[in-house]
């Protein structure tokens, strides 16, 4: 499951009690980071980025003399924003400029979020706040529930919801004014990955895309071919049938296939191949493997269009021989790789889905 800003927020505060978390809510041009990217500032700790370098600096200064104030002050839902133009003055060549959300954080500001929290289910769950002190963070589940008071912010959410804009963190300014609103999901969009075998490649791919935007579900025959530590990050799926779950698989999902046997690899992509719904199509060997599964897929009746998709050898060429971790660096380079790629083309490489827990 990838986690989302709140339940590292959840963390953070149960290590540290009170803290700052500072985000990029907007930039112009050229910038360290995307719209989202934070950190955690306390008055002895740093967890996150926002891009570093003097910028990062300059923040975490703000964000101290901020966090020193709201405690002495005791407000609720303290907040500023602040605009940071990324040249000379920062001593960063970036050119562009960047707004950051500066919004501290305390035990009693998420005891007022702990009833909401519990009414998070599958749905586009989104949170917002205004650019202003002493006003909560509001949340939203469903569309039917927008209603802010701002008519910009609630089409703006509605279009989230409704799958019109992309549900991902955002930026909105109120005409004629120079405060805003800033959304954000309660966790990111991912795409669904689909890691067939537990071998020493699959353990290593399993271990380098923790952090990337996946949600990986990871498939083997047996439970003991599994590490015996698994990360959190990933759904463990114990299945004699892989390949009826690669049928079922979910719409635009990328597949990366690795298993023990050469008869399970081709079923595994025979049945990704037929149905033809995916995003990506990986599978480990050599070109002499890639012809021969080639061929029987064809004699299947699978269409020359649809075959030429499945990619292998996988991994983008980058030297170091066959070893597993390179191997799986390689591999991950090349799905984020083919994931931008889809996004510039307006494409759903892998229908970007509001990851939910697992059972």
């Amino acid at each position: 499951m990838a986690l989302g800003f709140i339940d590292k927020l959840s963390d953070e505060l149960k290590k540290h009690g009170a803290l700052v978390r500072v985000t990029i809510v907007d930039k112009r041009g050229s910038a360290p980071r995307e719209v989202g990217a934070s950190m955690f500032v306390g008055i002895n700790h740093i967890s996150g980025t926002v891009g570093g370098g003097s910028l990062e600096y300059e923040a975490i200064l703000q964000a101290r003399k901020l966090l020193a104030e709201t405690i002495r002050s005791g407000q609720l839902w303290s907040r500023e924003l602040k605009e940071y133009p990324l040249g000379p003055a920062l001593g960063q060549c970036c050119g562009g400029s960047v707004k950051l959300l500066l919004e501290v954080f305390t035990k009693l500001e998420f005891k007022q979020l702990n009833p909401i929290l519990e009414t998070v289910d599958e749905s586009p769950s989104l949170f917002f706040r205004s650019m202003m002190s002493g006003t909560p963070l509001y949340f939203v589940n469903h569309l039917r529930d927008v209603e802010s008071g701002s008519l910009t912010l609630n089409r703006v959410i509605g279009e989230i919801i409704g799958g019109i804009r992309p549900n991902k963190p955002c930026f909105v300014a109120e005409p004629k004014s120079a405060s805003g609103w800033f959304i954000e999901p309660q966790r990111p969009s991912t795409v669904p990955l689909y890691l067939y075998g537990g071998g020493h490649v699959g353990r290593e791919i399993a271990r380098v895309v923790e952090g990337l935007p996946f949600d990986l579900h990871w498939v083997d025959f047996a439970k003991e071919r599994f590490p015996e530590t698994t990360t959190e990050f990933a759904k463990i799926i114990v299945t004699s049938e892989p390949q009826k779950l690669a049928a079922d698989s979910k719409d635009g999902a990328f597949h990366l296939v690795m298993t023990h046997s050469h008869p399970v690899d081709l079923a595994i992509c025979h049945s990704v191949l037929k149905e033809n719904k995916f995003g990506f199509l990986g599978l480990i060997g050599s070109e002499t493997k890639r012809a021969r599964f080639i061929k029987r897929f064809r004699e299947s009746g699978i269409s020359e269009e649809v075959i030429e998709r499945m990619i292998c050898p996988i991994g983008i060429d980058i030297g170091g021989g066959r070893n597993p971790a390179i191997i799986a660096v390689s591999v991950a380079a090349q799905i984020i790789k083919e994931l931008e790629q889809s996004l510039k083309n307006n494409k759903t490489p892998g229908q970007l889905v509001e990851t939910a827990p697992h059972d």
